[in-house]
């Protein structure tokens, strides 16, 4: 869908205005007419003729949407009525950014529509009418294509990867695809090879931005570490290696960071009951308000007060598999029941409410409702692709191995 603007006629010419750039068309406001004489020719052309003017500027730093829309020639009474407008689309005034555009398009200098563009692809149009305004928000089409990025380490791997032609977060997630495989702290050497295949995307055949990572391989004098995008279902994609095992855990162990173990699963004498019970979790001692965070993504089942647990957060994950975190001081940041939570997010700090002796978090894993040992589960958590795609998972590994062997950026 184009913009409110891209109909008008396609003859015009570029103005700039202290910094505002112009596009100012000449027009007929009725292009049915016919002229049959050179009398009715000359009256039309001097009755009918109008101008359009399509002003654009963009956001500044510490500037309100009312500013740039006033720079831009609206008044008062419309920019209220976008802001009403634009607020029931959708947009979230909170969210602007230094940098974002406006088009303002004016018929002889009246304000009748403008367009707030997020990005490239994304954008909110608003169209005036006498005493009101009405919004929508509308996404350009997106094509994507797959292109490879390869090159030799030079130097650092960052600044080597980026010149081959990546983005910053495309090397964030190079290296977070590869970080349980290959130690990019200290195994990095001049002259190790890396190849990406990767989603490029683009709008009206200018570049977008990077989609997913579909393969990636990085090469080293003694050892070739490979990954593979795997998508199992819509909402379960994951990446493995050639032989189709997932390279990271179900469940990331572990629930703390610097936390100290201080009791296993099992049984044990409890130090405020005074007797031998069954503990259905590991222990771990660490500072209080220390942050707790999720071992896999999943949704929060329950958070609240649990009897001798304390203030607790159950999380049933993808495999129906059950995570607890017990004795909290507190909840992490917008966390309360039905949220979904991702992998190694914070879910909330160590206390020691309900029945406890000290600061710890107590960590429980249950799968069909029985307690197992955490310890086992974390140990054997990797998933592997099912049998039944395997042979389209193995024609997609020769096929990528070929495109990163052979192909470059399109």
């Amino acid at each position: 869908m184009q913009p409110v603007f891209a109909a008008l006629a396609a003859a015009a010419a570029l103005v700039v205005l202290g910094g505002v750039i112009a596009f100012v068309v000449l027009h007929g406001r009725s292009g049915a007419a016919t002229a049959k004489t050179t009398e009715d020719t000359q009256t039309s052309d001097s009755a009918r003729q109008a101008t359009t003017t399509l002003l654009s500027d963009t956001l500044r730093r510490n500037e309100l949407f009312a500013q740039l829309v006033t720079r831009l020639g609206v008044d008062e009474a419309r920019t209220a009525a976008a802001r009403v407008a634009l607020e029931s689309a959708g947009f979230d005034f909170r969210n602007m950014h230094p940098g974002d555009s406006v088009t303002v398009v004016r018929e002889d200098s009246v304000p009748v529509s403008l367009s707030y563009h997020l990005d490239l692809a994304t954008r909110y149009d608003v169209l005036f009418a006498q005493d009101s305004a009405l919004a929508q928000f509308v996404t350009e089409p997106v094509e994507t294509v797959e292109a490879v990025l390869r090159g030799v380490v030079e130097g650092s791997l960052w600044r080597s990867i980026t010149e081959a032609g990546a983005s910053p977060q495309l090397v964030e997630g190079f290296t977070e695809v590869l970080r349980n495989s290959f130690d990019f702290r200290n195994g990095v050497d001049k002259g190790d090879t890396f190849a990406l295949l990767v989603e490029k995307q683009y709008v009206d055949g200018a570049f977008y931005q990077f989609g997913d990572i579909v393969a990636v391989r990085y090469r080293t004098a003694e050892q070739t570490t490979e990954a593979f995008l795997f998508s199992e279902s819509d909402r379960r994609r994951y990446y493995c290696d050639a032989g189709g095992r997932s390279l990271d855990r179900l469940l990331e162990y572990p629930p703390i960071v610097d936390g100290r173990r201080t009791s296993d699963f099992g049984w044990r004498f409890h130090p405020i009951r005074r007797r031998r019970i069954r503990h259905n979790g590991l222990d771990y001692a660490a500072p209080y308000r220390a942050q707790v965070r999720s071992v896999s993504a999943g949704v929060v089942a329950r958070c609240r007060w649990q009897s001798g647990y304390g203030r607790s957060v159950l999380i049933r994950h993808e495999d129906g598999t059950t995570t607890r975190y017990s004795h909290l001081a507190g909840y992490g940041p917008g966390i309360k029941s039905g949220v979904r939570v991702s992998k190694g997010q914070v879910v909330g700090l160590v206390g020691s409410t309900g029945l406890s002796t000290g600061f710890h978090l107590d960590f429980e894993v249950r799968r069909s409702g029985k307690a197992v040992d955490p310890l086992e589960v974390l140990a054997s958590g990797y998933r592997q692709v099912p049998e039944r795609q395997m042979h389209g998972f193995r024609r997609m590994v020769l096929e990528s191995r070929d495109r990163m062997k052979h192909a470059g950026q399109p």
